[in-house]
């Protein structure tokens, strides 16, 4: 029995691959703990008493294993550091990051994992625990002699049904909260667990999961265009079984009563056929019955028969990825569809405004390539959305690997990968006019406050752009722009 240390950036909520990973090791009759240190996007501090806990819970481990996602790169540099400086012990790691950097992770770690991990990660435990090479097992990356070895590819797992239910067990599992390192007991889990909110008064205990990997579509800003090209052999997206899902979701109702809500947060879950939507519908409505949450739906999979289904076997939210309203841009993006399809779908959404909350729709803002017009174009969009409805807003963030970082750097846009990519916060919308007025409206949803085109065209006037934002806030209370009082919608 070799013993797993395996570390993540993220909070415990969130982490489905390593809980996934947790249990693929346990499985094999491994003893793992968990720690997860929550970082921020570019994160590179971090308390020195709190690098000694990490180091200490790792110190009598066989070997460690840590998550790396582009945003996190600085911080899981600073305590890998921390854990090479004290300790004898080789170091994984796995995630986006390494799949697509591998020789810039083998600066860092001793071995990186490309793409899914539980196969090589079995196979390389095996082979430390038998006292055996593992320069050959496939998946992994290494250096051997200074020199980068990366192997051929271990193949795609096509049968998701094969794999373990994530690790909630909390036997040994670990959380950086509140200034300090501290054991995760089912009080605590409680805690991380509740909270989260889509509204100003409801909340709740939010069971996270993921029933498919691999994505249909190819955004050019999405590591899913990279993935679809390099490590991906035959079949792209493969979907759990609707038995397999429902089984896992009942046995967290068991183990975890305190849950009161599903969130899926797959890349599209309205890939499944209506067959599949009907069947999970059903079997989600008899034998789960806790609101339902989901936050991955592309406009072109859309199916009014499907949301109908869900609708009725609990779905209380939805998030889509709307990202534009720019014809050019959404060419740009390789999302083909039209602004006229965006309404329709968000019409047929809300058909149901009184069964589930408002839809959230995601924008991406700061791309370089924009003009001012093709935001215009966005603003004029969400304007014209049934309401009620939110906004999330993001930065866009050239990630290695996408065809719009292939670009940025032909054109001279990159010239430090960390500061100017790796350590980008995708929250951090820059502070123009424009931008501005999105965080505007997107604050006044929340509030139940929309604004009609007329209002938008006029606050898009390029006199106005020139204004600074305080003005641009004043003119609107000013002038008691807010066409209602603010309502609260059922969930």
């Amino acid at each position: 029995m070799a013993k797993v240390t395996l570390i993540s950036p993220h909070d415990p909520s969130w982490d489905f691959g390593l809980r996934t990973l947790s249990s693929v090791l346990k499985k094999e009759g491994h003893k793992i703990r968990l720690l997860f240190i929550p970082l921020s996007a570019g994160q590179r501090a971090i308390d020195n008493d709190n690098l000694r806990q990490i180091v200490d819970l790792s110190s009598d481990s066989d070997l460690i294993g840590m998550s790396v996602m582009t945003n996190f790169f600085s911080g899981m540099v600073v305590i890998t550091k921390a854990l090479r400086n004290e300790l004898n012990i080789p170091i994984i790691w796995g995630g986006i990051h390494p799949t697509i950097r591998p020789d810039e992770c083998l600066n860092h770690a001793d071995i990186v994992c490309l793409g899914e991990g539980e196969v090589p990660l079995v196979n390389l435990v095996k082979n430390l625990e038998e006292s055996h090479g593992y320069g050959k097992i496939l998946g992994l990356g290494l250096r051997i002699n200074d020199r980068v070895v990366i192997n051929d590819q271990n193949p795609s797992i096509k049968d998701l049904d094969v794999l373990p239910f994530p690790d909630y067990e909390c036997e040994d599992d670990y959380v950086l909260q509140k200034g300090s390192v501290r054991k995760i007991d089912k009080k605590l889990l409680e805690e991380i667990l509740s909270g989260f909110t889509h509204t100003s008064k409801e909340k709740y205990t939010i069971y996270h999961t993921i029933t498919s990997r691999g994505c249909s579509f190819a955004c050019s800003y999405c590591c899913n265009s990279y993935l679809k090209k390099t490590h991906f052999d035959g079949k792209i997206v493969r979907k759990r079984s609707v038995g397999n899902i429902i089984n896992e979701l009942a046995t967290i109702k068991q183990k975890l009563p305190l849950v009161d809500c599903i969130l899926i947060n797959d890349d599209d879950f309205f890939i499944r056929s209506e067959d599949e939507m009907a069947l999970f519908a059903k079997e989600y409505r008899e034998r789960i019955g806790l609101p339902l949450w989901i936050t991955g739906l592309h406009i072109l999979k859309f199916s009014n028969k499907k949301f109908s289904l869900l609708v009725d076997a609990g779905l209380k939210f939805i998030r889509l990825g709307l990202q534009t309203g720019s014809d050019r841009t959404r060419e740009m993006y390789h999302r083909n569809y039209s602004n006229k399809q965006v309404i329709s779908v968000a019409k047929d959404i809300n058909k149901f405004r009184h069964k589930i909350a408002a839809p959230s729709y995601d924008i991406i803002l700061d791309n370089p390539w924009e003009s001012d017009d093709d935001l215009v174009k966005t603003l004029m969009l969400i304007s014209r959305l049934p309401k009620p409805y939110g906004i999330e807003l993001f930065s866009l963030t050239l990630y290695p690997g996408t065809e719009l970082y292939e670009r940025a750097k032909r054109e001279g846009m990159i010239k430090d990968d960390i500061e100017e990519v790796y350590d980008r916060d995708y929250y951090g919308v820059k502070p123009t006019y424009l931008n501005g007025l999105f965080r505007f409206i997107s604050v006044c949803s929340r509030e139940g406050w929309f604004f009609s085109p007329p209002v938008i065209f006029m606050l898009t006037n390029p006199i106005l752009r020139r204004l600074k934002i305080s003005y641009f806030i004043y003119f609107l209370l000013k002038i008691n722009i807010f066409p209602r009082r603010r309502r609260e919608y059922n969930t």
